[in-house]
């Protein structure tokens, strides 16, 4: 498809970006009604990031799908293939199952927005409560403040406004989504941009819940089982046949099951291990290598 482009609008810098996949398409189409919902007026452009098939929705005037030119692909390469098609000078970046339940700080988004047009140096807003937000003493008002960026505080991959060129420079085209969540923060140390954190003292921006055990969004390639009751209370049909839902309690007793001392492994099995080791380049030193990319 073509790129995203800017319009003669006051809302041209901005695109908000659902970070998706082909197997996860049948969340696309709730995502989208639950967000109009919880923000009516929303001004922003919305685009999908995705493989190959092409939203088709209620809202596909408003909704574009940017589809990856390669098949054989990381996560991070194809953010990064999809963010340089977006000529907005900012991306509203969102996973395909943060599905937002209360209406949106629409005020506090837009102070947001206008703190980093006035500030450059600003390369992301974390819109919502949650992990990594200790101050740094560097900036602070009613709304926001800056937060220290370490290895500990790391770039979480939840609702947050970025900076395009700022999240580009975060990216290394190898890394899976958690690698990036884990070592962001190390090339970000590096940069010279700081990061604001909306106070909780404030109305949540974007309020999503996706902690495994409240049971909503997608885990493990299934839905988990509250989003049924959430869909219902707003009237959005969903087809739930495809991913299916999570069994709580058989996960759990899996996870239970996984302590159960391993079987001793045969002499054939040792002998393959052994071979592969001395063959290929042994697992540790992979994860080094991997490591030591994401760090540079």
């Amino acid at each position: 498809m073509n790129n995203i482009q800017k319009t003669n609008n006051n809302s041209s810098d901005i695109t908000i970006l659902i970070n998706s996949c082909d197997l996860y398409k049948d969340a696309w189409e709730p995502f989208i009604k639950l967000f109009y919902i919880q923000w009516k007026d929303c001004p922003y452009p919305i685009a999908i990031n995705t493989e190959s098939i092409e939203y088709n929705g209620e809202y596909s005037e408003n909704v574009k799908t940017v589809c990856s030119p390669n098949k054989d692909i990381t996560w991070s390469g194809r953010l990064k293939s999809c963010l340089k098609r977006i000529e907005t000078e900012y991306v509203l970046f969102i996973l395909d199952d943060y599905f937002v339940q209360n209406p949106v700080a629409v005020d506090v988004f837009e102070h947001a927005h206008q703190l980093m047009q006035n500030n450059e140096s600003i390369g992301m807003a974390a819109l919502s409560y949650g992990a990594s937000n200790v101050e740094d003493g560097n900036f602070e008002d009613e709304f926001f403040y800056s937060r220290i960026i370490n290895k500990k505080n790391k770039i979480w991959c939840r609702i947050n406004l970025f900076r395009k060129d700022y999240l580009l420079k975060l990216i290394r085209d190898h890394e899976t989504i958690w690698e990036f969540e884990q070592y962001a923060a190390f090339r970000a140390e590096k940069l010279p941009y700081s990061i604001i954190q909306q106070k909780s003292s404030v109305p949540e921006c974007f309020t999503f819940y996706v902690k495994f055990e409240d049971g909503y969004g997608i885990s493990l390639r299934k839905w988990l089982p509250k989003n049924k009751e959430l869909f219902e209370k707003y009237g959005i049909e969903v087809n739930f046949d495809n991913l299916g839902f999570l069994d709580l309690e058989a996960f759990n007793n899996s996870q239970k099951a996984k302590g159960v001392k391993e079987k001793p492994k045969g002499a054939k099995e040792k002998l393959y291990i052994v071979k592969k080791k001395i063959i290929g380049i042994p697992p540790k030193i992979k994860k080094q290598i991997r490591i030591l990319k994401s760090k540079i």
